[in-house]
């Protein structure tokens, strides 16, 4: 018998097993009594219309399920057994417990909160409307000086090519490292150390005051990741974890090289330059508006492209218009940014055209308007402010 067959028998005995011979503490009968009690309440005040999928993924369903043979146990209520046990679903079925964490679309993470999701659209309009149109420029950046760019940036964000991000599968590999893109040398780098990163001249690009994010992986840039911040003039601010589902994929085993852990997240490190004070400096910085943790699905065959909600992210929380992304592919490109690296179809970029935009108005005029200001003040007036 397998590992695997191992486990399922040990949940099938355990899910047909009565309550009453495993809870033998009257403390867990009477947890488990309240629980139920509220789930009646519930369905009592909802008119039995509860959400099933929350339903499904806590209470057995016993109609659906097909009783052994060769049980002679009497099969208990469903109400009398809990099922939420998600890590034992992950080996089973290999479907990630981040699956069923509910509203981790952006889109409809705040339906329930009209005035968080008013915010929310505010800031997307006001963002929408004051962006650049997208630019990008197709070249390789290991033989290309960044400071050609002509400009300084508020926002760097960096997706570098490395090891990691090979081994996870092969399809991936012959993908993206085995061929350098169509008009670019064999002799191409394709696959970019932790050393090969510290030599960009990202400082010169850098605005005296400043933000990076920087993709790192799940593995040793953990600690490269930090000694490229320091490197660069940068001190670490945050560290946004996006935690990978699998929900459209016929489960997930893929250990990488760990052993020890299954890896289902990666990192983006946020490092800041120069002083900023969210108190003083609310022309610049909107600080406590997003979390630090994504929620959303990963691409299948290894791909490495990260999830969008990141942009959103970084467009609320820095008003700098003038953002750039490193080694951008063509589903990278995005209004209010300048993608720059050799996955890309083409090249739209001018630097006397990109370097006019932000001569006179480089910030998000966020505090500028009277509708503006009158808006937020409406969408906030919850609150806990002064009265006088």
């Amino acid at each position: 018998m397998s590992f695997v067959d191992h486990l399922k028998e040990k949940q099938q005995q355990r899910q047909y097993a009565p309550v009453a011979n495993a809870g033998r503490s009257n403390e867990l009968e009477n947890r488990a009594s309240e629980f139920l009690g509220l789930k009646t309440e519930l369905l009592a005040t909802s008119g039995g219309t509860s959400d099933q999928s929350v339903n499904k993924s806590v209470w057995v369903d016993w109609s659906s399920r097909n009783v052994p043979a060769n049980t002679n146990e009497q099969i208990p209520d469903k109400k009398n057994i809990l099922k939420n046990d998600h890590l034992l679903n992950f080996v089973l079925t290999g479907q990630r417990p981040q699956n069923y964490v509910r509203d981790s679309n952006p889109e409809s993470r705040f339906t329930e909160y009209p005035k968080l999701e008013a915010l929310f659209n505010l800031k997307k309009e006001i963002v929408r409307q004051y962006a650049t149109p997208s630019r990008c420029l197709n070249i390789d950046l290991w033989q290309f000086d960044l400071r050609n760019l002509g400009s300084q940036f508020d926002v760097i964000l960096i997706d570098p090519p490395i090891e990691e991000y090979a081994l996870r599968s092969r399809q991936n590999f012959e993908r993206e490292y085995c061929h350098p893109p169509p008009g670019f040398s064999s002799d191409m780098k394709l696959l970019w150390t932790w050393d090969d990163i510290a030599g960009m001249n990202v400082q010169d690009i850098a605005a005296p005051r400043s933000f990076i994010f920087i993709w790192i992986g799940d593995g040793d840039g953990l600690e490269r990741g930090r000694d490229l911040l320091a490197k660069w003039g940068y001190r670490r601010a945050e560290d946004i974890v996006w935690a990978k589902t699998n929900k459209f994929s016929n489960g997930s085993y893929h250990v990488g090289s760990f052993p020890v852990l299954q890896r289902q997240k990666e990192h983006c490190l946020v490092g800041i330059r120069g002083t900023l004070r969210r108190s003083s400096d609310t022309h610049f910085i909107h600080c406590n508006v997003d979390t630090d943790v994504i929620i959303s699905e990963e691409m299948p065959n290894g791909d490495t492209a990260k999830p969008e909600e990141l942009y959103t992210i970084i467009e609320n929380f820095c008003l700098g218009k003038r953002r750039l992304e490193l080694f951008g592919r063509d589903n990278n490109l995005r209004n209010g940014w300048l993608t720059v690296g050799a996955g890309l179809s083409k090249s739209d970029f001018n630097r006397e055209e990109y370097v006019a935009w932000f001569k006179n108005a480089a910030i998000v005029p966020y505090n500028q308007g009277l509708y503006c200001v009158k808006s937020f003040i409406i969408i906030l007036t919850d609150l806990p402010t002064d009265r006088n």
